[in-house]
């Protein structure tokens, strides 16, 4: 992982075979049958309940504010009583994620491998090559890389 043109490459490879893979997951996840609902699938479960709610008359088209009216105090009741100050002390604290303090740190770290820059340069190298030509490119790319 130490070689841009490694990672970029194999980036390049393998990401749409795993995607591929994730949303085949995803369909499956929502087709398979739920033995404790009637066999019915979790897709079924959700438009039966769907409908259900329209006939009710509780199911609008409403889809909920716009997200261009959404400022930093959306979803803040300004009516509401705060819990008392003993209480919120102990309340955890979420974790700080932000802790690298650049891009080399956090790949140094091994968390950060690829950023979208670099993906987009490999991207516009192979743009006029179609699937077989690009892992033509691939290999071609890494084995000037070993050399």
């Amino acid at each position: 992982m130490d070689s841009l043109i490694h990672r970029v490459c194999l980036f390049l490879t393998y990401y749409l075979c795993i995607q591929h893979s994730l949303d085949e997951t995803i369909t499956a996840w929502h087709l398979h049958k739920l033995q404790t609902a009637g066999n019915k699938t979790p897709l079924a479960l959700y438009q039966l309940s769907k409908e259900k709610a329209i006939h009710r008359g509780y199911w609008t088209s409403d889809q909920g504010d716009p997200m261009d009216g959404v400022d930093s105090r959306y979803g803040v009741d300004e009516q509401k009583n705060f819990p008392p100050a003993d209480e919120l002390e102990q309340d955890p604290i979420e974790p700080n994620y932000d802790g690298f303090a650049n891009m080399k740190r956090e790949r140094d770290a091994g968390i950060f491998l690829n950023d979208d820059e670099e993906i987009k340069v490999a991207k516009a190298c192979l743009e006029d090559f179609n699937e077989d030509d690009g892992i033509l490119v691939l290999t071609y790319t890494m084995r000037l890389s070993l050399d």
